[in-house]
């Protein structure tokens, strides 16, 4: 775990220690050189480097970005992964929310390359995506994080939590069912308006209390957040939202939808 008494912002090539770098100060972001970040890890060190002495970028030096404690990118001015990255959250800089969602997918996607998504369903309705992909219009509207009036997929980064999901569903009746696994990589994913809740907060039953009851309409491509343990008292207005400690990852638009079917596991 890392923390921002060890940050340092790299120059040359990398953001500034201007605007560019607020949405990240905003949402807890901050770089630190990454050979610092070891030594500091194995050994223990306090006070790491001090923010104000920034220096030459050389091209062997490499940088890490660390969000909640984590190292969510890493490279030099050279790594195209890393440079590509940076750009994607340059191009969001001018809103907080919309880098926050980026960083949520790179905390996510740890160091894998792609991320995995399961959806567990009846075997039917497997074969029905797998022969004509994830079509919004054939799912139920007013759930959790839909826009008003339309259908929304929804999946979860664990395999093991689908597998239960679909024993509780389908297994407690007797009946069989199968699960659809997609493998999103990051560039596709970092392209998308991705809305992330890592908590349940207020924002959060605000938003699954409109979506709901029809009444919120939004331009995400994917929402992530905790599912909704209450959603019938929810829709009826008789109780406040009551969140699972388990997550749901919501594809909400065309586009997301059309990115999930173009990697899907056939």
């Amino acid at each position: 775990m890392f923390s921002p008494s060890e940050w340092v912002i790299p120059s040359a090539g990398f953001f500034s220690k201007t605007s560019e770098c607020d949405a990240l100060v905003q949402n807890g972001a901050f770089f630190m050189e990454l050979d610092a970040a070891a030594i500091m890890e194995s050994i223990g060190k306090k006070g790491g480097v001090n923010p104000d002495i920034i220096g030459s970028i050389s091209s062997n030096r490499k940088f890490a970005l660390v969000y909640k404690g984590e190292i969510v990118a890493q490279g030099s001015r050279y790594d195209k992964a890393y440079q590509k990255t940076l750009m994607i959250l340059k191009q969001a800089s001018y809103d907080v929310k919309k880098v926050k969602g980026i960083l949520e997918i790179k905390l996510l996607l740890k160091d894998k390359k792609s991320l995995n998504l399961f959806h567990g369903t009846s075997p039917n309705a497997a074969l029905s995506i797998k022969k004509n992909g994830v079509l919004l219009s054939e799912n139920i509207i007013e759930l959790n994080f839909n826009t008003k009036g339309k259908g929304a997929f929804y999946t979860s980064s664990s395999h093991k939590e689908t597998v239960g999901y679909n024993k509780y569903k389908f297994g407690s009746r007797g009946l069989p069912s199968d699960v659809v696994q997609f493998d999103i990589p990051d560039k596709d994913l970092l392209n998308l308006n991705i809305k992330v809740f890592d908590a349940p907060t207020k924002d959060w039953a605000d938003f699954v209390t409109k979506a709901r009851t029809g009444r919120i309409v939004h331009d995400y491509d994917i929402v992530i957040g905790p599912k909704l343990k209450n959603p019938w008292d929810v829709k009826e207005g008789i109780a406040l939202p009551k969140a699972h400690k388990e997550f749901q990852i919501a594809i909400t638009s065309e586009k997301g939808a059309k990115t999930l079917t173009k990697y899907l596991h056939k």
